[in-house]
Parts: structure tokens; sequence; C-alpha cells
């Protein structure tokens, strides 16, 4: 029997910079025991482990990494200050300054006596100092016959500086010191930026911890407060949260009242009304007014925490467009290094110069770092994630982004979805044999223990007119037909006509006229009554199928619900294909036929009964605030204040940044197809060549971060 696993996520402090390395580093874990999962995320640099006893623990996984040249610490559970960056520039700011220094040497005074020894000087400084820990680092890796970017970057530079030494000793006229100096300088500032353009690629995820207040109020028993760590608060205790201060942790509002403001979590723009009985989330910040509220989640239990969580391992997620640039990255390396010993022995062989043929390996070693290559893809997702969660969509899996790219259909759950999902009771009728006041009475009390709409529906009915509801014993849901209980010693059932038909029960030959869904009731083994109710599109509705038409995705509509209401709700939003008194395997069996027939489905729905649908479809997205297995089941989850909205600019979202992220791969296979020729004929300078692979990176990552400002019809 296998052991219990557990999750270990690691920053990765030095060595992860490229597809090649990515590769290199799942290679170095994969099949290790205990190592049943590697998820690497190379923009927010960590590595997910998934292990289990008996297997190698934390400290072994670091030992094995740094083995590979990975340097690792464990992942801090607060938000610090990383001096990584800080200490990244110093390194950048001195190579630059000593590769400025030779290349002045070489070009302004080429001929004084002392000029070779200084430029010698300057760029074994360049190499000794900012760039030892990427030698160091390339040494091991090489010895491990797995050369990646950092490999043909100390090549370069150590090939320039050792053409350099010989052609001082033997009287050349170039010696190329300044381009060794030069490709540590370029290198150096080039992952500067590139951890600055990270830094903004993951702003959401620090804005969302920023959101997260440290100290919280606790109410005491007698009356008083005290200022507490906000992490130590636990459920049921008690708080307060006055004008201007953050919501702590998760909870219920149960004094007072206020005004909200839940942007960052939910994308509403504006503050909501909270009052005794609403639910208000860790994260957000109270505008107006002094609430009270009752804990029930805090620290990593808490939805902000969820958020976050979610977000950094769906950056962390790998589309499959991602394993292109993998395959790639698994052979470039080798074959770069291939192609400068060519191109040096080339230049031996045809002109005999070669001198000339290492300055042009050189450039090649340079030009063909793959940076450019191994960020195309997870620079752009890490700005789609942060993006969708400003627009009330939450991807866990960046995987997904392909998936709702390529979306056709979309097939919508109908209560809860396009519905509000709060119905009104518009009308009870009793059998004969029984009076409205019971059926009312025990259908209330059977749903009791229901999270259905229906349920908080005949719950209110009931409490309006002063009806005492019954305990109910013995409850039992049935996803999609309904629910039984053991109500005042007799069994109640509540469902659907074919619910009651598999127990036996005929219900009445014919529903009540009218628009609405019904819920047959049936006591003691016969049916006493039903239940019409009615629910109503959400405001916009109509509005959004529009949207989605307008993105060419074709609109279902599949409930469980009765025909006649099915019908009613989708003339009302505009949906001509409707299926209704499906079953959850039923929907599942719509969207299997519909991609079968070669048309990817985005799914939506919020209920237990929508989540075989969301599972099976190429795109599964649960409403926020429905069934925890519904959102278990999807790949992204969607603001329960306007699902339909969040789900058309998630698509959108997600084919912009399929269109990004086929442009830095575009980009990034065009530069090397032309610049690694261009080094190879002599025609680039090591130097230059340093710069351009610099710039490559830049592009990626800048063009990804044009994602951060996506509007949703540009």
């Amino acid at each position: 029997m296998a052991g219990a696993e557990r999750d270990l996520i690691l920053d990765v402090t030095e060595g992860l910079h490229c597809a090649a390395c990515v590769r290199r580093l799942e290679t170095a874990l994969r099949g290790q025991p205990g190592v049943s999962q590697v998820r690497i995320d190379l923009i927010a640099r960590q590595v997910r482990l998934r292990l289990s006893s008996g297997g190698l623990d934390e400290r072994a996984v670091a030992t094995r990494l740094g083995k590979f040249g990975f340097a690792t610490r464990p992942v801090a559970t607060e938000a610090v200050v990383d001096p990584a960056p800080r200490s990244a520039w110093l390194q950048a700011a001195i190579a630059a300054a000593l590769a400025v220094a030779a290349m002045a040497w070489a070009m302004l005074a080429p001929h004084h006596a002392a000029s070779p020894w200084l430029q010698a000087g300057l760029a074994l400084a360049a190499l000794a100092g900012p760039g030892r820990t990427l030698l160091a680092r390339a040494a091991r890796v090489a010895l491990r016959l797995r050369p990646d970017m950092d490999v043909l970057v100390a090549l370069g530079a150590v090939a320039g500086c050792a053409h350099g030494v010989a052609g001082l000793l033997l009287g050349w006229p170039h010696l190329h010191f300044e381009s060794s100096a030069a490709i540590i300088a370029f290198t150096l500032v080039g992952r500067a930026l590139e951890a600055r353009g990270r830094a903004q690629a993951g702003a959401a995820v620090a804005a969302l911890l920023a959101r997260q207040p440290p100290r919280a109020v606790l109410l005491l028993d007698d009356g008083g407060e005290r200022e507490v760590e906000a992490a130590s608060l636990r459920a049921g205790q008690r708080i307060r949260i006055r004008p201007g201060q953050a919501v702590p942790a998760d909870g219920v509002v149960v004094g007072g009242g206020g005004e909200v403001d839940e942007a960052m979590l939910s994308g509403e723009p504006l503050p909501q009304a909270r009052l005794p009985g609403d639910v208000v989330s860790a994260g957000s910040l109270n505008r107006l007014g002094t609430l009270e509220v009752r804990v029930t989640a805090s620290g990593a239990a808490t939805r902000l925490a969820g958020i976050v969580e979610a977000m950094r391992a769906a950056q962390a997620g790998k589309p499959p467009i991602a394993r292109l640039a993998d395959r790639v990255a698994a052979v470039f390396v080798p074959a770069a290094i291939l192609l400068a010993v060519a191109t040096a022995a080339a230049w031996w062989q045809l002109g005999g110069d070669w001198q000339r043929g290492v300055t042009a390996a050189m450039g090649v070693l340079v030009i063909a770092c793959p940076c450019a290559l191994g960020l195309a893809t997870p620079a752009a997702v890490a700005v789609a994630i942060g993006r969708a969660a400003r627009e009330g969509v939450l991807l866990r899996d960046g995987a997904v982004l392909e998936a709702l790219a390529g979306a056709r259909c979309v097939v919508l759950d109908k209560t809860g979805t396009i519905t509000a999902g709060r119905p009104q009771v518009a009308e009870v009728v009793a059998a004969p044999h029984a009076d409205r006041a019971t059926v009312l009475r025990l259908a209330a009390a059977a749903e009791t223990g229901s999270e259905h709409p229906l349920a908080a529906a005949l719950r209110a009915l009931a409490a309006s007119e002063s009806l005492v509801v019954p305990a109910a014993d013995g409850f039992v849901a049935t996803p999609g037909g309904g629910v039984r209980a053991v109500v005042e010693g007799g069994e109640i059932l509540v469902g659907t006509r074919v619910f009651l038909a598999a127990a036996g029960i005929t219900a009445a030959p014919a529903d009540p006229p009218g628009p609405g869904s019904i819920a047959h009731v049936a006591a003691a083994g016969r049916w006493i009554g039903c239940v019409r109710l009615l629910d109503e599109p959400r405001p916009g509705a109509a509005a959004a199928i529009l949207a989605l038409r307008a993105l060419q995705l074709r609109p279902h509509l599949a409930s469980g619900d009765q025909a006649g209401e099915v019908r009613r709700v989708a003339g009302l939003v505009g949906i001509n294909d409707h299926r209704a008194a499906l079953s959850p395997d039923g929907k599942a069996r719509l969207v299997a036929d519909l991609e079968a027939a070669g048309d990817p489905v985005l799914a939506v729905g919020d209920g237990i009964n929508d989540a075989p649908m969301l599972a099976r479809a190429s795109a599964g997205a649960a409403v926020a605030g429905g069934a925890d297995v519904a959102a278990l089941a999807g790949g992204l989850v969607l603001d329960a204040a306007r699902p339909l909205e969040a789900a058309a600019g998630a698509v959108a979202l997600a084919r912009a940044t399929m269109r990004t992220i086929r442009w830095n791969l575009a980009f990034a296979a065009g530069y090397n197809l032309i610049a690694i020729p261009a080094a190879a004929t002599g025609r680039l300078d090591p130097m230059w060549a340093a710069a351009a692979m610099a710039a490559s990176s830049l592009c990626v990552v800048g063009n990804s971060l044009r994602l951060a400002r996506w509007r949703r019809g540009r």
C-alpha cells in the first residue's frame, strides 16, 4: 500500500532560466523514489512535488537538485522581500562596468602598450567576479552531460577569453577580450530585466497576498477586544472590522453593517452591502461601517488563500503548446554546441582562418541560448492568469487556456448558471387527500439538509407563513433526481416525476399549468402534491449569450428540469438548442457527443449534477459558490455574480493568450533562424550576439505583459 502523500513546494534560487533548464530539472526528479508528480513554474522559479512516505524527503530532494546545478529553498509562508533581484542587478552592474571598460580600451586605445593587459584583466575580473556563479554552475551541468543555456554562455565567454590570452601571447591584432566580458554582462543584465518582467507577470498573486492583513481585532467573551495574529484565528471566534480595515478571515456578519469592496476577489467594481447573515471573505476591504464577524475559516483555509494557491498551481501547469518548446529545448543546446564546433571547423577547412572560426563559433554559442523559447509560453500564461483573476475567473490549471481558446460550443446548465439559482415558489398544489400547508411543511422539512435552491425557497415560504417545520433524519440526495428523508416517522420524497416513479410512487397525471419547474412530494408511499417554482434568467444573460455567439461558440442548454421550463428559459435568453430532463450522465453524454463530432466544449455549471459534464468537457467552468464537487471537477471557476459574462471573457482572453504565445514562439524561432547563420558566417560579433540574445528574451516578456492591459472586445 502506498504511503501517505504530501506536497512540497521549493523556490529555485539558482539554475532555472530556460526550457532546457526545465527539462533538466524534470529529468533529475522523475522516477525517483516517492516522487509521483513534478510541476515546474519557470516564471515563479518554483518546483512543486508530490511526495509519498518511504521515498525522497525534502533534504534528499534539495541534495539531488544541487547535483544537477539547482539551488533551492522552502517556500516562505509569508510574503517577504526577496533580495535576489537586487543582487542580480548589482552583479549585472559590475559586469557591465567591466565590459564597458574593456570595450573602451579595445576601441579607443588599441595600440597602447598597456591596453591588451588591461583588457585581459578586465575580462578575467568579469568572469571571476559577477560571472563566477554562472561559470561554476555551467561546469557542474556540463559534467553531467546535460548542457543548458548557461553552458552555451560559459563556453562563449571562456572561448573569448582563451582566444584573447592566446592572441596576447602570440601577438594577434584582434583579442576579443571585450566580447568575453560583454557576453557575461549582457547575460546578467538580461536576466535582471527578465526577473523584473516575471515580477510584473506574477503581480496578481502578490497583490492578493498583500490584501490579507497580518493582524485582527478579536472580540473577547467579557466584552473586551484584543489584537491578535490573523493566522491564529479559529472558526467560531468573533472579530471586529472597522472602516478602512481589510477583512482578515472568512466569516459571517453577526453584527453591525457596512459596505465591502471585493474587487480583487470577484471583479465587482462597486462595494457591496454586508448585513447580518451575509458572508465576507479575507482580503476584501471594509469601506463603510463597522462589522462584527464570526470566523468560518482563517489562514490557508480562506477563499483568498485558495485563490492564491490555485493561481500558483495554474502558473505551474503546462499547456500542450508548451511541450513543443520542451521538445525543441531537449535537442537545441547539444545541437548548438555541435553547430559551433562545425562552424569553427568550416572556417579552418575552407579558409584556414581558425581565429575567425573561433570568433564565429563564440557568436553561435551565445546567440543559440534558448531563453526566448523557454519564456514564450510561461510568461504569457502567468500574465493571463493574473488578468483572468481581475475578470472574475480563477484558472485552476494553465493548460485550460488552450482548451478554452479551442472551444467551439458551450453547454450551459440552467439553474444557478443562466438563472440566478434563487427560485421562488409560485404555487403549491395538494392532492385531494392532503392540504396545502401539509405539503409545504413536509417538503420544507425533507429539504432541510439540502443546499439546492428549491430547499431555500421552500424554507423561506414556510417561514413567511409561520409554519412549524419538523426535524428530518436520514437525509439522502440523488443528483438530478431529488431528496428523501424521514419526517415525523414517515419517509418523505421531494423530486422529479421520474424520481418518484423509481420509488414506486405515481404522481398526478398532469402538472399544474404555467411556466416553472415542478417538484413532486410524496409521503408514506403516496403522492401528496407538488410545488411549482419560477427562476428567472440573470440580468444580462441574453446579452452574454450574444457575446458567446460573437465568439463563434454555439450555445446549448442542458438541464435536469422539465421541458416546459427549459424551453421558457431558453427562449428568454436566445438559445435554440436545449435539452430537458437530463440526468448527470445524460449531460456528460451530450458533451461527449459534441466532442466526438469535432466540437470542443466549454461546459458551465454549478451543481453536483454538473460535475460529470464539467469533467468530460475540454474546458469545465464551475460557478463560484456552487457545489464543491462541481468546483473540483472544473478547470476554471467563474464569478458567481456574472458567470456567463465571465465565461465569454475567459474565452476571449484565452484566445488572446494563445495568439501571444504563438507570436512569442514564432519570434523565438525566427530570431534563431536569422541570427545563428549571421553568427556562423562571422557577420555578428559575439558581443552583439550576447546583446541580441538578451533582447530576444525581453521582447518575449514584453509582448506577454501586453496581456495585463487586455480588455474584452479588443
